[in-house]
C-alpha cells in the first residue's frame, strides 16, 4: 500500500459497481452520462497506489485515451476533486507529485509508482493479445464487444494468468455478446450485473433528462438513457437478415427492361470511395469500394459503371464532391448531387434506407462478392450518437467507416426520386 494521499470519490452508482460486491467479472450496461469512463479513471488510480501492478484499460479508438487523460485522470492527479455539482474543486491533499508517475503519449501508457496501465484500441485485437493483467476494464463495450475476436480471442486468455478483476461497461449498442455476458451474468456466482440509467448521475440536471428522455424516440429512449438492450429491433437499420439474398449476384451488363440507379459516396481522407447501384425492383447489381486512387481515375471508373448500366447517378457532393460533379456532369451522366452537409440532411438521406429495409423494398448480396460483405458489416454497426445538446444524430460508431451505408442510401435515394426525364425531388420520410 502506498503512503501517498490521494482521496478517491465516488458518486454512489460509480462505488456500487467498484465496491459493492466481489465479483471477478461485472458487466455493467448504463445510459449515457453515467460517469463510468470517468470513475474508471479514479479507480486507476486508486489500484496503482494500491499495489496492483499491471492494468489494461480497452477503448473504441486510441484518440480517445489522449482526451481521457487530460480531462479525468490530470485534475486527480493534480489534487482536484469533485464538488456536490460535478465540478473540479481544488483539494486540500494538493496531488501527486510527478516524480511518481509517468504518462506516454505515444505508447498510451500510464505509469504510477511500480505499476502501469495500458491503454489499448478495440480497432486491432490482435494487438492486444500475448499479455497479462491484474485488472482488465472495458469502456464503450456496446461498441468494442460488436467484434466477438475482442473477447474471445484477447481477453478471455488473459485471465488464465492471474485470474484478474474484470469490468465491461458501456451503453448498449443493440443486442450481440454485451448482451449475451449481462445475461449469463445473471446466474454465475462469480459475475455481477446490473444496469443503470443517467438518472444515476447525481450530478446532472433531472430536468434536462426529462427533456431529453420527451425528445428521443422510444428505442433510443430505452437504450441512451436507461441502458437497456434493444437487440436488432432498435437498430437502425431492422430486418437485415431478410433483406440478404443469396441469388443476388453482379450483373455484367445492363438488361434493357430494367432502370439502374447508382449511388456514390466519395472518399474523404481516409475513407472509401463507394459505388452501389441498384435496379428499379430494388436488387443491389453492383459493388464498389477503393482508396487511395487519384481523383481522374476514380471518375473513370464511376463513368465506365455508369454508362455499362446507363444508370442515374446521385452522388455525395459536399465539399470535394462538388468539383467531382461538376466534372462528372460534364462528361454526359444523368447525375444529381445531394448534400450532407447538416444532420438533417443525412437524417432524411438515412431514414429513406431505413424504411427501404423496414418494407422489405431493398435486397443485396448475401455471399461475399468482391468485398461487398463490408456493406452488411456497416449497416448492422451503423448507429446514432448523440450531441451535448441532445440532437440525436445517424452515424457509424467511432473508429468505424460508413461509405457503404451512404452510398447504398444514395443508390435508394436515386431510385425513389428521379424523375423520369431528370430532375431531382426529395420525399421526406418520418419514421417515428
Amino acid at each position: 500500500m502506498s503512503a501517498i494521499e490521494f482521496h478517491p470519490i465516488y458518486h454512489p452508482a460509480q462505488n456500487e459497481i467498484f465496491y459493492g460486491n466481489s465479483a471477478k467479472l461485472k458487466v455493467v450496461p448504463k445510459g449515457r452520462r453515467l460517469g463510468l469512463t470517468q470513475g474508471y479513471s479514479t479507480y486507476v488510480i486508486e489500484n496503482l497506489l494500491a499495489g496492483i501492478e499491471s492494468i489494461l484499460w480497452v477503448d473504441t479508438v486510441q484518440g480517445n485515451i489522449d482526451r481521457y487523460f487530460q480531462r479525468y485522470f490530470m485534475p486527480q492527479l493534480n489534487g482536484y476533486i469533485r464538488d456536490n455539482d460535478g465540478n473540479w474543486v481544488r483539494s486540500k491533499w494538493g496531488g501527486i507529485n510527478q516524480k511518481h508517475w509517468r504518462w506516454d503519449p505515444k505508447k498510451k501508457e500510464f505509469h504510477l509508482l511500480n505499476g502501469f496501465c495500458d491503454f489499448r484500441s478495440a480497432e486491432r485485437p490482435d494487438l492486444i493479445e500475448g499479455f497479462a493483467y491484474r485488472l482488465i476494464l472495458l469502456n464503450e463495450a456496446g461498441i468494442i464487444l460488436r467484434n466477438r475476436y475482442l473477447w474471445d480471442n484477447a481477453i478471455q486468455p488473459m485471465r488464465l494468468d492471474f485470474n484478474p478483476d474484470v469490468i465491461v461497461g458501456g451503453t448498449p449498442k443493440g443486442g450481440g455478446l454485451f448482451e449475451e455476458m449481462a445475461a449469463n451474468a445473471k446466474g454465475e456466482p462469480d459475475q455481477w450485473t446490473k444496469t443503470y440509467s443517467t438518472y444515476d448521475n447525481p450530478y446532472l440536471s433531472r430536468e434536462l433528462i426529462d427533456k431529453m428522455a420527451r425528445d428521443y424516440p422510444e428505442q433510443a429512449r430505452k437504450q441512451e438513457i436507461y441502458g437497456e438492450f434493444i437487440s436488432d429491433k432498435g437498430a437502425v437499420f431492422r430486418r437485415l437478415q431478410e433483406a440478404l439474398d443469396y441469388n443476388l449476384k453482379p450483373l455484367l451488363h445492363w438488361e434493357p427492361k430494367r432502370k439502374y440507379y447508382m449511388g456514390v459516396d466519395l472518399a474523404k481522407q481516409i475513407d472509401w470511395t463507394v459505388i452501389i447501384i441498384l435496379d428499379d425492383a430494388g436488387n443491389m447489381v453492383y459493388f464498389n469500394r477503393f482508396n487511395k486512387l487519384d481523383w481522374e481515375y476514380q471518375q473513370r471508373v464511376i463513368i465506365e459503371a455508369a454508362k455499362l448500366f446507363r444508370a442515374r447517378v446521385l452522388i455525395d457532393s459536399t465539399g470535394i464532391g462538388d468539383p467531382i460533379f461538376d466534372a462528372l456532369k460534364s462528361k454526359g451522366l444523368t447525375l444529381e448531387g445531394y448534400k450532407i452537409n447538416t444532420s438533417e440532411a443525412k437524417k432524411r438521406l438515412i431514414e429513406g434506407l431505413m424504411l427501404a429495409f423496414e418494407m422489405q423494398k431493398v435486397k443485396i448480396f448475401a455471399k461475399p462478392v468482391d468485398g461487398a460483405d463490408i456493406l452488411y458489416d456497416e449497416l448492422r454497426l451503423f448507429g446514432y450518437e448523440i450531441s451535448a445538446s441532445g440532437t440525436l444524430r445517424y452515424e457509424a460508431p467511432e473508429g468505424f467507416h460508413d461509405d457503404c451505408v451512404i452510398a447504398l442510401a444514395l443508390a435508394w435515394m436515386c431510385k425513389e426520386n428521379m424523375k423520369p426525364k431528370g430532375g431531382f425531388v426529395i420525399a421526406d420520410h418520418h419514421l417515428y
